[in-house]
């Protein structure tokens, strides 16, 4: 960690990518860090309201067609999912499509918290929590990425029972992400979270509190 990538010195945050494929936990861990006073950046939440918008409905229909809404003329969030979890190509038009959208508003959110830092000195820590790491607006705007890991098994179990899914639909949604170590790679931070909640707790908070004595050492 730099001078030039920490919050106080510079008064701009530190920003934390955190990052895992479905299932690993990764919502949970940016609940916690929210706990313990990160801002959260929920870029899911973001997609959800990008896609309400007039301009980037009027993309999707250009590029994919008009099935991506329903009767009302608004998002058909299952349809598109079912078929952008099947095929590939569908995924990659969407995603490339809505992520611009989705870009522009995490870097609004991103100068407001920095100004926001700025006049306080407060040293605030966002935390992007984020699908899918890409380079634009994820990888180039984090200073550190922390990924959320848990076994397949495990995987499997949580997004089944949390969706209300079969064994077959959560796999086809596995094999339409990244791979467990193309993930890891991208990391600064591994949470194995392989346990029940209070041991990602525990390991959250171990992790966080080396990062706010890192931040210290460079701003102090």
């Amino acid at each position: 960690m730099s001078e030039q990538t920490t919050g106080k010195a510079t008064g701009r945050c530190f920003v934390i990518g955190l990052t895992g494929s479905s299932g690993s936990g990764k919502s949970a861990a940016a609940k916690i860090l929210s706990a313990l006073g990160a801002e959260i950046i929920d870029t899911d939440a973001i997609a959800r309201d990008v896609v309400k918008r007039r301009d980037t409905l009027d993309e999707l229909i250009g590029a994919l067609g008009g099935w991506v809404v329903d009767g009302q003329g608004r998002f058909d969030r299952a349809r598109v999912s079912e078929r952008a979890f099947a095929d590939s190509a569908v995924l990659a038009r969407l995603t490339e499509i809505t992520h611009k959208f989705i870009i522009d508003d995490i870097r609004s959110r991103i100068d407001a918290l920095n100004a926001a830092n700025a006049a306080s000195a407060a040293g605030r820590v966002i935390v992007i929590d984020a699908p899918l790491p890409v380079e634009r607006g994820f990888l180039d705007t984090s200073d550190v990425v922390w990924v959320v890991s848990a076994t397949r098994e495990r995987r499997l179990r949580r997004v089944m029972e949390r969706d209300g899914i079969s064994a077959g639909a959560a796999e086809a949604r596995f094999a339409s992400q990244m791979a467990d170590e193309d993930y890891e790679r991208l990391a600064d931070v591994v949470i194995r979270n392989n346990g029940d909640i209070g041991g990602l707790e525990a390991e959250i908070r171990r992790q966080y509190a080396l990062l706010e004595h890192a931040i210290s050492q460079v701003s102090g």
